[in-house]
């Protein structure tokens, strides 16, 4: 599991900036880890980064298109879950930033439907 692109964005890096960071981590992971499935955590839209939300999803985006061109990249899109009416459900702590105890379960379901649907078992990668 990864997640990763949250940070870079509100830092001011483009989305092809945080596809070329995973081009080259999925570089490393192959030289390293053969066909090790990785499994992508969408960069999730939050209260605090709002105004970034628009970059999150190109990025999301350009990733998604990764993961569907590799046999060993999983897009786990998170993002529909947490929105409610086009925002992001009240699912935070007071810092707008990280998730309340409701959040992380929305995302472990997310998370456990995409192991399920990839049918991939862990235990043969793992060394």
């Amino acid at each position: 599991m990864v997640y990763a692109g949250e940070n870079d964005i509100a830092g001011g890096r483009s989305p092809n900036e945080v596809l070329a960071a995973l081009k080259s981590f999925m570089r490393l992971k192959t030289q390293s880890l053969g066909p090790t499935p990785v499994y992508f955590i969408a960069i999730k839209p939050t209260p605090y980064h709002w105004d970034k939300f628009a970059r999150q999803s190109r990025a999301n985006g350009l990733i998604k298109t990764l993961a569907e061109a590799r046999s060993d990249l999983v897009f786990v899109d998170i993002v529909p879950v947490m929105l409610e009416n086009g925002r992001p459900k009240g699912i935070f702590l007071g810092d707008g930033l990280h998730m309340n105890r409701n959040g992380y379960t929305l995302w472990a379901r997310a998370v456990r439907e995409a192991l399920d649907r990839s049918g991939v078992s862990a235990a043969r990668y793992c060394k």
